[in-house]
């Protein structure tokens, strides 16, 4: 299941990160954008971590 949440959050950052650039980077940076990047970007490092871990495990 890990390696599902993985991949899933790796193809939807592929998939959405032309439209970020233009809606999100550009912009003036406020909490909210800020906030929006957090949550974005804790995201990947949560997946990498529940990868790294789960093949630790085995």
């Amino acid at each position: 299941m890990d390696f599902s949440l993985a991949a899933s959050v790796a193809y939807e950052y592929i998939l959405t990160i032309n439209q970020e650039v233009v809606t999100v980077w550009q912009r003036k940076w406020t909490v909210v954008t800020w906030v929006f990047m957090a949550n974005r970007y804790l995201m990947i490092v949560v997946a990498i971590l529940n990868v790294a871990l789960w093949t630790a495990m085995r």
